[in-house]
């Protein structure tokens, strides 16, 4: 059998429902952990099921959750939960407090799988407003990134905006800066202690007192040139700034938008916010992309 590409998308509706339902009954106890998931029919002619992949906390891949229950079972299944040919499922999710991200693919009787549908999430999260995604900016000096705040709330939220060529959208260890070997300045310096070690043991006094101020001279001059002189953390000793991570990372506290004039033309971006409310909990959005136009 051929691979054929399966099409199929989580409803919008659903999704919406999903968010009102998580705000208005988040109060109550076991009806506040049910959700319904339902999709549409895939119009690719071989489909024989579908799978519910589902994670907690962030929407990155893979989607390997644990700890939620199909139906009214109390036994819990991994991601991905296999629904066969229905469109809809009803999950019950763990009393965590945390946000479940889910998505759903289609398969064919051979158990090729198509790729994740949209995502959609348990609770609140930062709906991100510009720029779209998949779209293209129209200006590259300057690119507004604006986000929602939630619609009614009696917490505090502040963000953090992560953007940056980096998919992933994670931190990047700058790389480790190579040991030099001994300078001339080093080699001269400790060619001259060892000069001044070798008059020292001579056995006139004077000059040894002389000789001594000398070694202790040489010797500090030897420690400082080995560490740098003291020059700035992060560089380079020609001054060229240590490569950083192709994620930017933002705290922009309780505001919504921020202004980034460090983009590059014709070049794809990924981002994504993460709101904290006062509490410490984490509310992840989805990951967006845009391209920059050239120049």
């Amino acid at each position: 059998m051929h691979r054929q590409r399966v099409d199929l998308m989580i409803k919008t509706f659903c999704s919406v429902l999903i968010t009102l339902g998580m705000l208005l009954v988040l109060a109550q106890s076991a009806a506040a952990l049910e959700k319904n998931l339902s999709w549409d029919k895939s119009p690719s002619p071989d489909v024989a099921g579908y799978k519910i992949y589902y994670k907690s906390v962030s929407p990155t891949l893979p989607f390997d959750g644990t700890g939620v229950s199909k139906d009214t079972s109390s036994i819990k299944v991994d991601s991905p939960i296999n629904v066969d040919n229905n469109l809809f499922a009803s999950l019950t999710l763990p009393d965590d407090g945390q946000v479940y991200y889910f998505a759903v693919t289609a398969y064919d009787a051979a158990g090729y799988e198509s790729s994740y549908s949209n995502i959609v999430a348990s609770g609140w999260i930062p709906p991100l407003l510009a720029p779209e995604n998949g779209s293209a900016a129209e200006q590259v000096s300057q690119v507004q990134f604006d986000w929602a705040d939630p619609p009614t709330s009696s917490n505090s939220y502040t963000y953090t905006l992560y953007y940056g060529t980096n998919s992933q959208l994670t931190a990047v260890s700058p790389p480790s800066l190579p040991q030099a070997p001994f300078s001339d300045l080093q080699i001269v310096l400790l060619l001259g202690l060892l000069l001044l070690s070798g008059v020292a043991l001579t056995r006139s006094e004077q000059p040894k007192r002389i000789l001594a101020a000398g070694v202790a001279t040489l010797v500090l001059s030897l420690s400082l040139v080995g560490c740098g002189g003291g020059g700035g953390a992060g560089t380079v000793g020609s001054g060229t700034p240590i490569p950083t991570s192709t994620t930017v990372v933002v705290q922009t506290g309780t505001l919504s938008d921020y202004y980034a004039n460090d983009l590059q033309p014709a070049t794809t971006y990924y981002w994504k916010v993460v709101a904290t409310d006062q509490t410490g909990s984490q509310y992840q959005s989805l990951p967006y992309k845009f391209t920059t136009t050239a120049n």
